[in-house]
């Protein structure tokens, strides 16, 4: 497994999703996880995200 490859990839995979949902990041990545229609775990993704890592300082 290389490291650079497998999040380039996953990076790209999600851009696409993320297109497709036209910005909808809770969507793309339920898409991403392949549980569209589940919000459970993108929504935990999500504040995950905003709580340590977009809104730090």
């Amino acid at each position: 497994m290389d490291t650079r490859t497998n999040l380039r990839y996953g990076c790209t995979i999600l851009k696409h999703y993320l297109d497709r949902e036209k910005g909808d990041w809770i969507r793309a990545l339920a898409r991403y996880n392949g549980s569209l229609g589940r919000t459970k775990y993108p929504e935990k993704v999500m504040n995950y995200w905003q709580k340590y890592w977009f809104f730090a300082k």
